[in-house]
């Protein structure tokens, strides 16, 4: 066997790039010891392998907190009446309902218990919860298909005991039906199966001296054996929920026993950045973090509710713990891009209370939206005194993680972010390595996983500081965030990045800081504010006119020195002054030679000239050195220019590039300023001779000025390879997309980092532009109360291929809140100033008529995250049920909704009370998608004349020639459409506006019509001449005379039957039904009477434990359902139901005579009572059935009984069969009413089918707070009959639905 080299294992989680390895072969005792790391992201998993103890024996994770509050899980009281202590154990109600079973040895000194619930699969991560579900539908469809083997057995039995079909009896036939209904509704059920998991009862006390909780993991409810949890930073205790899931969680119980937090991780992603900065393995040395000294706590930011996206609330209560915790360093492999630099509640947070005031280390990543300029994310790239850091793949990674054919230069990965930031910031502080295979949670079924990012160059550059700090403690050398920045800054090693920026250094730095330890200026971050810049903290030439002109820049430096109540260093600090010398990196900057620089700062103006530069990127910087200092620069100013190839007033719109010339990991970038009016780009990249696959990265960005670099930007990776050769042996890609005009945008083509071998490309750039009424993008505004609409469209640059269209498919409406109040949050929730936050909740509801796609949006407020001026932000959308349907945050997500009523609530988070009450208001905006086939769409015409007489629709010819102005006039649906259901007062219709031929990712315009509900115009009927008789003089009465008197009197003596009792009843009902024996509603109110009176009789039976008493209410209910009974059949016989049934066979005209309307709305009303009837006497049948049922069971001699029961079962059947007729089928009444039929005679299958249908098609079709009541009640005798039929996989799925699908209250917001 040939000789193998070892295993790189050391470069799976990279140390000796860096110096870390060798400095702690130097140092081991250097190696985090006494440094505690917060870890701000998904979560730590608190058992997850290597984060057990560090390498001197300590606790390694000593605090996990979730502070997104997505594990909430709100408690109430038991009251004291619903506490028994037995012999062994008490005994509570816990909040699922179900009893649970505590140890009475625990210690609970007041006998207070706490409860409260949360669904198993709420705090689950998404891919565990993925797999989860999978293997438990696995197991549950044994169950299941033991119950189909049951039920097509008894199917094979009865065909087996029926083989002469021709002879069937009607029960016998109903006995068939329900078997295969049975079997139906087994397969209906499992084709709807969604898996709900399991509720967690919780209980929660407090032992005398601190709260604890128990949590029912198995759902068995006993508790007498389960462990009691204390909040993880006293014990660090943890459990797991199941051997399948071996998710790991611990709890915190905050505001006194108002709130158990379940602590479980969002994801995997913060246990492997966890590891990569600390992990420990005794055994095995080189699987060790970068510090395995240094203990963490775990800050959970990423949602589970949300699929791990971080909050502002999560981030807000994060920097509250920093604060709190003052912890050594703090990790945050998080991050968004942001409208703006360096502002933000969450920002100020880190920037004054975390870094400036507690004195934590806070280190972050850059962000994966590179290759292009000005990616860095908020807040590591954008926030002045956070640590940002970019991606870097060394030579070992290659090999070691990615298994490369051969190694490639080291270099920043590709994706990684670059700036400069939009405010003119370097945006980087430094480089670590980007990848790591390394200890990811036990519920992924792994123990290591590869996994590459900023989020993993930050916890790498973050393990490496923790050596640096742990060095600094045990030399009792003081440092601040400030000193350690300029330290890793000045010791960098240089990797020839353009901006300066290198890869860190642990040993280099740490030699720095114990050089320079006695210097005092080390400890002072410099604020920038630029002027001309917006106070920008660089100078960012970007635009074509700067770049071409010289500019002078007012510059003002003012010393921040980190705040202490030290007397001493206030003082010091106060006679600061420092003599420093200015020096410019480049020729093209001008600065004076020195400033002499004081406590309050100074103003000083350089100039830029930037005209003889060639076209491009070009950074450079103002070193300050300090004359009496060697610990230099004391602070830089950055000045980056981009100056565009073309020139001022340059009208070229094609551009070429032949032979560029690529191999692995490089990035080729072309600054172009967009033509005036150009708004389309179109790119052709071509490559010659490439055999092997190639990976390409375009990535373009435009920046606006207070607008997230993703505004404007695109970018997609693509394959060059042979498969794609055309007959010119060429390989060519094609994109085309919007830009905007008079902008500089930037051209990024990159081979990826491992893409081995040479590539020749060449580019071509086309602009081109279509301008609608001279603008060339946004909005065309259509009115339907103009009919028809004009717009012009121009083509200013070239002619252009036209493709006009637009459907509009998208209906937007706005709400008010129904609700709003503002209340105090609790004790997460007070900032480190003691401000307490404030949350405004806002309540909306609205309707759909239709299954559809809705977008939620607050545009005030959505997209803003680390740039929002609020500490937080957080929707939820219930169903009429008030179950969740959907959890949102800032981004706007598009959601599938049924048909039904909806409520949204939306959670503003505010230190200011002021800015609550501002927005309380705010309106609430809901898109929603047409249904396929009901969109409108757009005709277009070329003139009014057309457009009137709706002759020649088209937009004429295909070609817009160069300049060409053309009119088009706009009818929307060509003035005949389908209204939406949806629509209200304030609607808008809204579609893309598609112009060229050229295939655009996004739309350059959308049109939006302003459409109002249909306004029915109410129209008399043409009544027939001899309809009327202008001779009666009875035409001349008051309607009011109408009725007479007596008619009068005995409506309003029939309307007070339903208030008198006994004898008075029997009394006024005698003498109405001798007045009116025929009289409709007076026999509807009889029924009533009667029905009423065997309900009573019905409850007593139920109560009733006295055998003769029981047998005289059963005699008494069969007399009085008879009674009702006959009386159904007198209201229908006078009815004349056959009469009324022909009536309602008839097609009848819509324009009808007076006399036809009449008779219409008599027979409406005539149907109504009939079907109240109807209900009535079925039910009277059901108890006939179910009373009859009784005295058989309870008689010896009952074979008349017997008799009787087949005679009513058929009786009801019958009527059942009448009562279909006439009801709705989804009716609540009747679905009952037969249900409860069923059910009496054991054909639970059909029972089941028509429950079903009634809770998936309620009565109006769709659900809402109108017929709630009614589904949940189905719900419920649905329930029931799964558990009468030992169903017992689907009564325990059902019992868990039942909570989740109508839950007691709204969710938690946060």
């Amino acid at each position: 066997m040939a000789e193998l080299d070892k295993f790189p294992t050391y470069d799976l989680l990279p140390k000796e790039v860096t110096q870390a390895l060798s400095f702690i072969r130097k140092n081991p005792e250097y190696d985090g010891r006494g440094t505690v790391v917060a870890i701000l992201d998904t979560g730590v998993d608190v058992g997850a392998p290597g984060l057990e103890k560090t390498s001197d024996g300590k606790q390694k994770i000593i605090d996990a907190i979730d502070c997104t509050g997505s594990g909430d899980v709100p408690l109430q009281d038991v009251p004291e009446d619903k506490i028994k202590i037995t012999d062994d154990a008490i005994s509570i109600i816990g909040a699922s309902g179900k009893t649970l079973l505590l140890n009475k040895e625990w210690s609970n000194p007041s006998n207070k218990w706490k409860i409260g619930l949360k669904p198993l699969y709420d705090v689950f991560p998404k891919s565990l919860l993925t797999r989860i579900k999978k293997e438990r539908k696995e197991a549950f469809e044994k169950k299941h298909h033991q119950l189909i083997t049951d039920v097509e057995n008894d199917i094979n039995n009865w065909e087996l005991n029926y083989k002469n079909k021709d002879k069937l009896t009607e029960d016998e036939i109903m006995e068939k039906d329900d078997l295969a209904n049975r079997l139906a509704v087994l397969k209906e059920f499992y084709k709807n199966f969604d898996d709900p998991g399991i509720i967690l009862d919780c209980v929660v006390f407090n032992d005398g001296n601190e709260w604890k909780a128990v949590i029912d993991t198995n759902g068995s409810g006993d508790l007498r054996n389960s462990t009691v949890l204390s909040n993880f930073n006293v014990k660090y205790q943890y459990l797991k929920f199941g051997d399948d899931d071996q998710l790991n969680f611990s709890i915190n119980i905050y505001d006194e026993g108002e709130t158990l937090s379940i602590v479980t991780v969002a994801g995997s992603h913060g246990t492997h950045v966890a590891a990569i900065t600390s992990a420990y393995y005794p055994d095995k040395p080189e699987q060790n973090g970068i510090a395995p000294g240094a203990q963490i706590i775990s800050l959970k930011i990423g949602d589970t509710r949300l699929g791990s996206m971080e909050t502002g609330v999560g981030l807000t209560r994060a920097a509250i713990c920093l604060s709190r915790l003052k912890c050594d360093l703090a990790n945050m492999s998080y991050g968004e891009g942001s409208s703006k630099a360096n502002v933000g509640s969450f920002c100020e947070l880190l920037r004054d209370k975390v870094v400036n005031e507690t004195g934590t280390v806070f280190v972050s990543s850059a962000g994966n939206n590179g290759p292009a300029l000005t990616t860095s994310g908020s807040p590591g790239g954008t926030t002045e005194g956070v640590i940002s850091v970019g991606a870097y793949v060394a030579s070992g990674m290659m090999e070691a993680e990615y298994s490369l054919l051969e190694k490639v230069p080291e270099r920043p990965y590709t994706w990684s972010s670059r700036g400069p930031t939009e405010d003119g910031d370097v945006g980087v502080t430094v480089y670590a390595p980007g990848g790591a295979i390394t200890s990811v949670p036990p519920y992924t079924l792994a123990s290591s996983q590869l996994m590459n990012g900023t989020s993993m160059s930050s916890p790498n550059c973050c393990g490496c500081l923790a050596l640096i700090i742990s060095a600094l403690k045990a030399n009792n050398i003081q440092y601040t965030p400030y000193r350690i920045t300029k330290a890793i800054q000045r010791t960098a090693k240089d990797i020839n990045n353009p901006m300066k920026v290198g890869l860190i250094q642990v040993e280099n730095a740490f030699n720095d800081l114990v050089n320079y330890k006695d210097d005092k200026t080390q400890d002072i971050s410099f604020k920038i504010e630029i002027s001309e810049c917006n106070n920008g903290r660089g100078i960012y030439i970007r635009d074509i006119i700067n770049a071409n002109k010289t500019t002078q820049y007012s510059i003002n430096v003012k010393p921040t020195f980190m705040k202490t109540d030290d007397e001493i260093l206030n003082k010091q600090r106060l006679e600061y002054e420092s003599k420093i010398a200015l020096v410019s990196t480049a020729g093209w900057i001008r600065c004076p030679k020195y400033l002499l620089l004081n406590n309050g700062g100074r103003s000083f103006s350089i100039q830029v000239n930037p005209t003889n530069l060639d076209s491009g990127f070009h950074f450079a910087e103002i070193l300050a050195y300090d004359t009496e200092s060697e610990a230099n620069p004391l602070f830089k100013i950055p000045v980056t220019v981009i100056k565009p190839e073309n020139k001022i007033d340059d009208n070229t719109i094609d551009f070429y590039y032949n032979n560029l010339k690529f191999s692995s990991g490089d990035i080729k970038r072309i600054f172009l300023s967009t033509p005036k009016n150009a708004n389309i780009i179109e790119i052709i990249l071509k490559s010659k001779n490439r055999d092997t696959n190639a990976r390409f990265t375009l990535h373009t960005i435009q920046l606006l000025n207070q607008r997230c670099y993703s505004t404007c930007e695109y970018e997609v990776s693509f394959n060059l390879n042979s498969n794609s050769l055309d007959d010119t042996q060429e390989q060519k890609f094609t994109r085309s997309y919007l830009v905007i005009p008079n902008t500089v945008i930037e051209l990024c083509l990159a081979q990826f980092w491992s893409s081995l071998g040479e590539s020749n490309i060449s580019l071509e750039v086309h602009f081109h532009s279509i301008l609608v009424n001279d603008s060339p993008y946004g909005d065309v505004i259509l009115k339907e109360s103009d009919f028809i609409d004009g717009i012009d469209i121009t083509a200013p640059l070239r002619k252009e291929g036209l493709n006009i269209s637009c459907s509009l498919n998208t209906l937007t409406r706005s709400f008010k809140p129904s609700e709003e109040l503002i209340t105090p949050m609790k004790s997460r929730d007070v900032l480190p100033d003691s401000k307490q936050v404030l949350q405004l909740v806002l309540t909306y509801e609205f309707k759909l008529n239709e299954n559809t796609n809705v977008n939620i949006r607050f545009p005030a407020l959505n997209n803003y995250i680390y740039d929002s001026a609020h500490e937080g932000m957080f929707i939820i959308i219930y169903d009429a049920n008030k179950k969740v349907v959907a959890y949102r945050d800032i981004f706007p997500k598009s959601q599938k909704l049924s048909k039904g009523e909806y409520t949204v609530k939306l959670q503003i988070l505010s230190k200011s009370i002021e800015l609550l009450e501002r927005i309380k208001s705010m309106a609430m905006i809901v898109e929603q998608t047409l249904p396929k086939g009901k969109e409108i769409n757009v005709t277009f015409f070329r003139d009014i004349i057309s457009a009137i007489n709706n002759k020649g629709a088209g937009y004429g010819s295909k070609v817009l020639a160069y300049n060409e102005r053309r009119p088009l006039f706009l009818i929307p649906g060509n003035g005949n459409y389908n209204r939406p259901k949806d629509l209200t007062q304030d609607s808008t219709l809204s579609g893309e506006l598609k112009l060229t031929n050229l295939k655009l990712e996004k739309p350059l315009f959308r049109i939006q019509y302003s459409i109002a509900p249909e306004n029915k115009i109410k129209e008399k009927p043409l009544i027939s001449k001899d309809t009327i008789n202008d001779n009666n003089p009875e035409n001349d009465n008051n309607p009011n005379d109408r009725n007479s008197l007596k008619e009068a009197i005995r409506d309003l003596q029939i309307s007070y039957l339903k208030k008198l009792k006994n004898d008075e009843l029997t009394a006024l009902l005698a003498v109405l039904e001798v007045d009116y024996p025929n009289h409709i509603p007076l026999m509807l109110e009889k029924i009533n009477i009667i029905n009423n009176k065997i309900n009573e009789l019905s409850k007593s039976l139920d109560k009733c434990d006295d055998l003769e008493k029981s047998r005289k209410i059963m005699d008494e209910i069969i007399e009085k359902c008879n009674e009702l009974i006959e009386q159904t059949n007198k209201l229908e016989e006078v009815i004349d139901t056959k009469d009324l049934s022909s009536y309602y066979g008839l097609k009848h005209q819509k324009i009808i005579t007076e006399s036809e309307k009449k008779l219409k709305a008599d027979n409406d009303k005539k149907k109504e009572y009939l079907i109240q009837a109807l209900n009535m006497k079925c039910e009277a049948y059901n108890n006939l059935i179910h009373v009859t049922q009784l005295k058989i069971v309870t008689d010896q001699d009952n074979a008349n009984e017997i008799e009787n029961l087949k005679k009513y079962i058929n009786e009801s059947n019958k009527a059942m069969k009448d009562y279909f007729a006439w009801a709705e089928h989804t009716d609540y009444k009747y679905t009952m009413a037969y249900v409860r039929k069923e059910e009496l005679v054991g054909r639970y299958g059909n029972a089941l089918k028509a429950l079903n249908k009634y809770i998936s098609d309620t009565p109006i079709g769709d659900l809402c707070k109108s017929n709630i009541g009614n589904v949940n009640e189905a719900s419920k005798r649905r329930l029931n009959i799964l558990n009468t039929l030992n169903w017992k996989c689907w009564s325990d799925y059902e019992e868990i639905q039942k909570y989740l699908r109508s839950p007691s209250d709204y969710a938690l917001l946060n």
